[in-house]
């Protein structure tokens, strides 16, 4: 499936679209942090929790975990990012440390696979789609405005997409706008939500949401 960054102002909007990844420390507790996946690959996604380096997830909304999954260390200069890396129909666990990228396949919290991508300094967004629509989700680096993605996890770069201006207003999001199993990029500013449905650097769609 497909998961991307997002804010927790628009989490619904995410769940709803079925897309995403969220990311942000809970109101309660600042180091907790929130993501979205399928878990258990019944096409919904559902919440989980990270403390530290353990992810506490929740299969079907009743507000109690269902799985406990400990990976990585969870330090600060970690980085959690989920997508479905070996299109198996369910999502699963990646742990981002400088430009290499460590993925879990199967919840048994060790890695299967490790990518290098990009130059991970502190400029460097890494965003998770699936950009071809085969059904795996597969890296992109965001640097300024431009998004460089690669399709097939072998570390270069398939496709460069330049959207929107990239200055520090602007908060990058991914999601399948419309439906064609592809994931595309959207851009942030206020409560605007800027979707481009095509890779051709245009708005399809505007969506207002929440105050921004």
């Amino acid at each position: 499936m497909k998961r991307r960054l997002l804010t927790y102002a628009t989490a619904l909007l995410a769940l709803t679209a079925g897309t995403l990844l969220v990311e942000k420390p809970a109101e309660a507790q600042r180091d907790n942090w929130y993501l979205v996946g399928d878990w258990n690959g019944d096409g919904k996604d559902n919440l989980a929790v990270r403390r530290g380096n353990c992810v506490f997830m929740d299969f079907n909304f009743d507000g109690s975990h269902d799985r406990e999954q400990c990976y990585g260390n969870g330090n600060s200069e970690s980085q959690y990012l989920v997508g479905d890396w070996n299109g198996d129909g369910k999502d699963n666990l990646a742990v981002r440390r400088g430009n290499c990228v460590f993925m879990d396949f199967n919840f048994d919290g060790s890695h299967d696979r490790k990518q290098c991508y990009g130059d991970g300094n502190s400029e460097s967004q890494y965003l998770v789609g699936d950009w071809n629509g085969n059904g795996i989700d597969n890296l992109a680096v965001r640097r300024g405005h431009c998004v460089v993605m690669d399709f097939n996890l072998d570390g270069s770069s398939d496709r460069q997409q330049c959207y929107g201006n990239g200055n520090g207003e602007s908060q990058y999001l991914v999601g399948d706008w419309d439906g064609d199993g592809k994931d595309n990029l959207a851009v942030r500013r206020g409560n605007r939500v800027l979707m481009d449905f095509n890779f051709d650097g245009d708005h399809d769609r505007t969506q207002t949401y929440g105050n921004g």
